[in-house]
């Protein structure tokens, strides 16, 4: 499980080992920020290393601005997060992608 804030993380660890117990021990986190290229190549490089392959992408990264707040600097940051980081991670890691993977994106 990828997530950019390491504290959010450990909390959806923690809920989905209670959730489900036979998963205790068996999750594992990782840094991940999808605005940041070099957070995605060392992502990338972890999972490479560590696993070889994937079974699954699941790309369940997502902001959104309310109008009245919208600022240029705000409105690249949702085009970051939404479109360029999650096609560019996506990307790198299609050679990973076991022969009947998947990358599943969602979006609300």
């Amino acid at each position: 499980m990828a997530c950019r804030s390491e504290e959010r993380a450990k909390a959806a660890k923690a809920k989905l080992e209670l959730q489900y117990p036979n998963a205790k021990g068996k999750l594992r986190i990782a840094s991940l920020d999808v605005t940041s290229n070099k957070s995605c190549d060392s992502f990338f490089s972890f999972i490479k290393n560590e696993y070889g392959q994937v079974d699954v992408l699941v790309n369940n990264a997502g902001i959104l601005i309310e109008v009245d707040n919208n600022t240029e600097e705000l409105s690249r940051k949702v085009c970051q997060v939404n479109y360029f980081g999650t096609v560019y991670l996506s990307e790198n890691m299609i050679p990973l992608i076991k022969e009947n993977g998947k990358i599943i994106t969602v979006g609300s």
